[in-house]
């Protein structure tokens, strides 16, 4: 008979060949992990499930119940739903092992097998049967691997030894000894929910880029404009090459964006789709957002330095980025500005009677445009210290033929202007400033006594656990990293970041000397919240 000593280190070795062959399994794609390469059982997934299983069903009839049920491989699409409902046995194993007696591991245990047969044997005869069957299959794991191509996993029990110190006392801990100690229990549910989520990222981020391809390159719009129709239909609607649209349509296809006929070969894009993905959808406009991405990519690699050493990425570093926002914001600005937003924070009468209107950080100005067209009595001067910016925004009024909007390249933490404005406005701009405490306090001198500052800035609480169902909660504090926060921190700055919050924008704007602070919402922006404060 082997003594309890022998019984739990022989399974300390089991557990550690078994996540050992995990490790390695994990590595394996889904393709692989069950191609079926002909053995005892088809494939790496079907041998593991098998190991997994057999382990399990041993432990119910050592505490008592004979189970019927045989895991199903299919129930695991990939290795790492398997090595969940390992990891979750792992710790029922560690939990008997601790607790079991040397009168206990002498003692026959009865069973009933799959066939209905009755068994009886010493527990501890059942559990060595246990650690040599997994040893056996994990061997034939290790032929598999070699099909593979994929460098086997040496589960040897010297290299156990080698590698891995024993307890002092070479002993499982014991019931009392696991008061003080965590044991971690994976759930092996929501280790699978998660791994499907990741799994889902992982594709939906190939998706956006498709989206954003199709919204540069006008596909969306030739797609809604068609009937169904062939790649080369698509192609020659859109002037553009047939066989990347035809690849681009595939993505599109699998992501369930675009339909298809495999009989006719025809692409046809939903009423549905195209009302989210063409430019006469306006700020529903997803592939707009979807534009973003790419770009926001392409400052990772200097990002991930910063977070080694500190500092940040600046405008002059991100490609295309006044495209970008604007494309981002002037569909909200077109369809929502001057007819719903300023009527519903109470600027209408004001701008139509005529007032000085000032606008921090215009960028590319198109905000202060379509409120100097509306509002002809009024004037406006736009800053911001973007000369790409300022120069758009001074081609944009030049071409609308607008007298009364006029545009200077200015550090809006130093404008050095008091009490001139009777209005000033911010859109998406307070958040990124480098100094945005001393920005908040020079519009609060630009103002004259009573007069309204305007900021529309992002929705969303100071208190991360607040912002958890926000509806663009990853996307936001993504462009935050790779945006807003790293820009600030370029100068040196606050790095307030995306979702600095009601609460923080609060306080700042009470500190900088504002009075009657209010916010409004706008149920069609789901992004934004609308502030409103005046100088008393």
């Amino acid at each position: 008979m082997m003594n309890l000593t022998d019984v739990q280190e022989l399974f300390r070795y089991n557990q550690w060949a078994n996540d050992r062959v995990f490790d390695t399994v994990c590595r394996l794609t889904v393709n692989e992990f069950t191609r079926g390469l002909g053995n005892s059982f088809p494939s790496v997934r079907d041998t593991l499930t098998h190991i997994v299983w057999a382990e399990w069903i041993w432990l119910q009839r050592w505490k008592g119940t004979s189970p019927q049920q045989v895991f199903d491989a299919t129930e695991f699409p990939h290795a790492y739903a398997l090595k969940a409902r390992w990891l979750e046995l792992k710790a029922e194993q560690h939990t008997f092992l601790a607790a079991v007696t040397v009168e206990q591991l002498s003692a026959v245990v009865a069973y009933v097998n799959l066939q209905g047969q009755s068994w009886r044997y010493p527990l501890w005869r059942q559990m060595y049967h246990v650690v040599n069957h997994s040893t056996y299959h994990r061997g034939q794991l290790t032929t598999m691997l070699r099909q593979l191509q994929t460098v086997p996993v040496a589960t040897d029990f010297l290299i156990f030894h080698d590698e891995l110190e024993s307890p002092p006392d070479g002993h499982f801990m014991r019931r009392e000894d696991m008061a003080t100690e965590s044991v971690r229990v994976v759930d092996a549910t929501k280790a699978a929910a998660f791994a499907g989520q990741m799994l889902a990222a992982l594709n939906n981020s190939a998706t956006v880029l498709m989206l954003s391809i199709g919204h540069r390159t006008g596909l969306f719009q030739a797609l809604s404009k068609l009937p169904p129709a062939t790649s080369s239909d698509i192609a020659k609607a859109a002037a553009l090459q047939e066989r990347y649209v035809r690849e681009w349509l595939a993505n599109m296809v699998v992501s369930r964006v675009v339909d298809y006929n495999p009989t006719t070969r025809e692409y046809a894009l939903p009423a549905e789709h195209a009302m989210y993905l063409t430019p006469e959808a306006g700020p529903n406009n997803m592939a707009g957002y979807a534009d973003a991405i790419p770009v926001f990519a392409g400052v990772v690699g200097p990002v991930v330095e910063c977070f080694r050493t500190g500092g940040g990425v600046p405008y002059s570093a991100v490609p295309n980025i006044q495209e970008v926002i604007a494309g981002l914001t002037n569909p909200l600005y077109d369809a929502f500005l001057v007819d719903s937003i300023l009527p519903l924070v109470g600027l209408d009468k004001p701008l139509d009677r005529g007032a000085e209107v000032a606008d921090i950080g215009c960028g590319q100005g198109h905000a202060v445009n379509l409120m100097a067209r509306a509002y002809p009595k009024s004037t406006f001067t736009g800053f911001d210290f973007s000369d790409e910016g300022v120069a758009a925004a001074r081609r944009e009024a030049e071409s609308w033929g607008l007298g009364n909007a006029n545009f200077e390249m200015r550090d809006v933490a130093n404008l050095g202007i008091s009490n001139r404005f009777d209005v000033v406005t911010s859109f998406d701009a307070i958040h990124d400033q480098a100094q945005p405490d001393r920005v908040l306090r020079t519009i609060w001198e630009t103002l004259k006594p009573g007069g309204i500052y305007f900021m529309l800035d992002e929705a969303g609480s100071s208190n991360l656990e607040e912002n958890l169902d926000h509806p663009l909660g990853p996307f936001l504090y993504g462009a935050s990293v790779l945006h807003c926060m790293t820009v600030s921190l370029a100068l040196g700055g606050a790095g307030l970041g995306t979702m600095w919050g009601e609460q923080t924008a609060r306080r700042m704007l009470r500190e900088a000397g504002f009075q009657n602070v209010t916010t409004k919402k706008f149920e069609p922006d789901i992004e934004h919240v609308y502030y409103t404060a005046t100088k008393g």
